[in-house]
This record gives structure tokens, C-alpha cells and sequence, in this order.
């Protein structure tokens, strides 16, 4: 077997820092948000919505679609537009008002933003 390209081992090790770069953007911003309950459980965090006895987890969009959020949506930090979080049902904008939702974290990438 031939030694790997050193580009490519390049290439994941910065892939696998920029992820845990977005990870830390996105948490912090979360972490700081009232009602939002934000922890963490090895390299990956849930995000709940605390409203007196009930917890319940929001829904997720990314440049306007419904999203989950995770690597399959990785994009840069740098990317990142903007940030909005709706704690209650009553709050969301029609466009991301779902039967299921209690609060929705919508996240805009400056590409979706065009």
C-alpha cells in the first residue's frame, strides 16, 4: 500500500477543525438565548426549549428549509448570515410553522441569503 497524499490528510484534518469551529459558533450563539437549554454530549449538542415544567426541542431550518443541522449541512463559519430563534409556537413566521414545532432556530448561510 502507498503512503497518502499528504493534500488529502491535509484536507481532513482542516475539514474536521472547521466543523468543530462551526459546532462552537453555533452553540455559543444558542447558549445565549433565554428558555434555550443547550448541552452537550461528546461532539454533538441538543438544543431544548424550556417553558416552565416542559421541554421540548425546536425545529430546525437552514437558508429556509427544514434541516437537521448536522454534517450533512456543514458549511464555514464565516458563511454564517444570521441566526433566528423563536421560542414559542406563537412566534413563528407562517413560512416555518410546522403541526409539530414549539420553537424553531433558523439559520441563514450568506449563499442563501442571495
Amino acid at each position: 500500500m502507498g503512503r497518502p497524499d499528504f493534500s488529502s490528510v491535509l484536507r481532513n484534518v482542516l475539514r474536521n477543525v472547521l466543523r468543530n469551529v462551526l459546532r462552537n459558533v453555533l452553540r455559543n450563539v444558542l447558549r445565549n438565548v433565554p428558555t434555550l437549554q443547550v448541552q452537550r454530549r461528546g461532539l454533538r449538542s441538543s438544543v431544548t426549549i424550556t417553558r416552565g415544567p416542559r421541554v421540548r426541542s425546536p425545529t430546525y431550518y437552514l437558508d429556509g428549509r427544514r434541516s437537521s443541522l448536522d454534517e450533512r449541512n456543514f458549511f464555514m463559519p464565516e458563511e454564517l448570515f444570521g441566526v433566528e430563534v423563536y421560542t414559542s409556537r406563537g412566534a413563528i413566521p407562517t413560512e416555518f410553522l410546522s403541526s409539530n414545532n414549539c420553537g424553531a432556530v433558523v439559520v441563514w448561510t450568506k449563499r442563501g441569503r442571495r
